[in-house]
């Protein structure tokens, strides 16, 4: 919904936990303490476009380390 609004056609997510992946994909854990996949649990039931992708950390590295420098700027506003 917020996605739509903001006018996204399609939401793609990619996550480094395969467990959490599979558990998202196969609608599970919907009782779990794990924040995370309720989040993104709650926001693909209402987005009609959705892609899920397991990405391994190791292949992730360059994203990983953009989102640390972002938080660091920020932090040093």
């Amino acid at each position: 919904m917020f996605l739509q609004k903001q006018g996204y056609k399609k939401v793609v997510i990619q996550y480094d936990n395969l467990q959490g992946v599979k558990a998202i994909q196969d609608n599970l854990l919907e009782d779990s303490n794990l924040v995370l996949i309720k989040r993104i649990q709650q926001v693909l039931q209402h987005e009609s476009h959705w892609l899920l992708r397991h990405v391994p950390k190791e292949k992730n590295q360059v994203v990983d380390c953009i989102t640390k420098m972002s938080f660091d700027k920020r932090e040093d506003l």
